[in-house]
C-alpha cells in the first residue's frame, strides 16, 4: 500500500511539473520578432509575405505594457481568452484583435477592412 501511495505522489508531482513547463513555453509574454505580414488589397489575393532582415520587434511585458518598434500605436494589452486580445491605443481607446499562439510563434489578425495580420517568432 505504501508503494502505491508513493507512486501516486510521484505521478502528481511529475504532472504538475510538466504542466508548469508547458505553460511557460506558450507564454505570450516576451520579445517577438516580426516574421511575416498579410495585407489584402480587397480582392482576396492577399498572401503572407516574409519580412526578410526584419528589425521590428513587439515586446509584450508581464505588466500588460507594450514596447518595441513593431506596433507603436498601442501602449497596453489584455488577453481576453485563448483567441482574442484587447489593445489600448496611446490615446486610451481600445480595439480587439484575434491571435494564435504556439510555442514560438504569434499571429495577430484584424483591424483592417480586408484581411491583414502580422506573424512573429520568439
Amino acid at each position: 500500500m505504501k508503494t502505491l501511495h508513493n507512486l501516486i505522489l510521484i505521478f502528481i508531482i511529475l504532472s504538475l511539473t510538466a504542466c508548469e513547463k508547458f505553460g511557460s513555453e506558450t507564454s505570450i509574454i516576451g520579445k517577438w520578432k516580426l516574421n511575416e505580414t498579410l495585407a489584402n488589397p480587397g480582392d482576396g489575393s492577399g498572401k503572407w509575405q516574409s519580412v526578410s532582415g526584419s528589425k521590428y520587434y513587439l515586446i509584450l511585458n508581464s505588466d500588460g505594457s507594450i514596447t518595441g518598434n513593431s506596433i507603436t500605436d498601442f501602449k497596453q494589452y489584455r488577453i481576453i481568452d485563448d483567441r482574442m486580445i484587447e489593445f489600448v491605443f496611446q490615446n486610451g481607446t481600445t480595439t480587439t484583435r484575434s491571435y494564435k499562439l504556439n510555442s514560438n510563434s504569434l499571429e495577430i489578425s484584424g483591424g483592417c477592412y480586408e484581411a491583414c495580420g502580422a506573424r512573429y517568432k520568439k
